[in-house]
């Protein structure tokens, strides 16, 4: 339980017992004083109770929570469970002061009511237990958001350093050079690309996420001009199923796994092979980029920038909802990454407190 829940629990039932002694101060007043005091200590009593079935009633509103059950199956676990306290309140009060009225006759008529009053005020606390827990989850979605955001800015001037990397445009230009003079069709489709390129980090939308279908296009632009400065050297293959070209994934996760595939796979007299796939397997989309090469070989290279940024906006945009991974398979590094599909089902989210 967190200092937090314990402050508003305490503040909440003293505000309880407040109320509860302002509505009788009439009556109080009118009392004797012996009678007032057992009374007021009644009145405790029954607070000090309530306060203690609400830890337990806390247990119960926690686990549902963490089992995110459907919306109407969550309001029947709460609406019995406060009704089983509420009659346990009624009980143990009544057991509780005896010491305080030893000639008091039980009255069993009443035990309904006493159950009712019981129930509806666990109730409340039940609503407004929920209330603080839906209030802290959009504050955390808030702060997700604005850091998703940032960590989109990061990514773009990440990207940025790539793409306007003095080497890479160097070789881009003087690969559209070399093409003007034999095929000016496609020296001007390459300046395009490259334009487009461009355009992506540097006049994109402000956004923290993209299509899958965006986030390859630029992709194949990159591949495109890098294909041109190999040649033979890159063989490129691109596989998209339909169904996954909408998903959405963090803007420029792509474009850092392609580029490591490409500066890490390259090696002297051997042809690099980069296989890059995304399909959807039931509510996952699922991404690999796979390029021929050895995870030992990148192993002396700076490689984690790209690919700790990538972590970072899956963490915060699809936080326990994917997966990723690099690993070593059979001749290939391969980028494996997985985002589980949120439909925004009526659920309770899982969270702590």
């Amino acid at each position: 339980m967190s200092p937090l829940f314990w402050r508003l629990n305490v503040a909440g039932w003293l505000g309880y017992g407040a109320a509860t002694w302002l509505t009788y101060a009439l009556v109080l007043a009118d009392m004797p004083a012996r009678q007032r005091h057992l009374y007021l200590a009644y009145k405790a009593l029954r607070m000090g109770l309530g306060f203690g079935l609400s830890l337990v009633l806390h247990r119960v509103c926690r686990l549902l929570r963490r089992r995110r059950p459907h919306l109407g199956l969550a309001v029947a676990g709460v609406l019995g469970t406060v009704s089983v306290l509420g009659a346990v309140w009624s009980l143990l009060l009544w057991a509780a002061s005896m010491p305080l009225f030893p000639s008091r006759v039980p009255d069993w008529s009443y035990l309904p009511r006493e159950v009712l009053n019981f129930g509806i005020v666990l109730a409340a606390w039940s609503a407004a237990y929920f209330a603080v827990k839906a209030w802290q989850e959009r504050q955390e979605q808030e702060r997700q958001r604005l850091e998703a955001r940032a960590l989109a800015h990061e990514a773009r001037l990440q990207a940025l350093r790539h793409q306007l990397n003095p080497h890479f445009l160097f070789n881009a230009l003087n690969s559209i050079r070399a093409t003007i003079g034999e095929d000016a069709t496609k020296a001007q489709t390459m300046v395009t690309q490259l334009s487009e390129l461009l355009r992506a980090a540097l006049g994109g939308p402000d956004r923290s996420l993209a299509s899958l279908g965006e986030e390859l296009e630029m992709v194949e632009n990159y591949l495109a001009l890098e294909k041109v400065r190999f040649e033979e050297r890159l063989d490129v293959r691109v596989e998209l199923a339909p169904e996954a070209a909408r998903a959405t994934l963090p803007a420029f996760t792509l474009q850092p796994l392609v580029e490591n595939a490409v500066k890490h796979g390259l090696r002297a007299g051997h042809t690099l092979r980069i296989h890059v796939r995304a399909w959807r397997d039931g509510e996952r989309l699922r991404v690999e980029v796979a390029n021929t090469g050895s995870l030992q070989a990148r192993a002396g290279a700076s490689t984690g920038i790209g690919l700790r940024n990538v972590r970072e906006r899956l963490e915060s945009l699809f936080s326990g909802r994917h997966d990723f991974q690099l690993v070593e398979e059979e001749g290939q590094v391969i980028a494996r990454l997985s985002i589980e599909e949120d439909h925004g089902g009526p659920h309770l989210r899982a969270a702590g407190g």
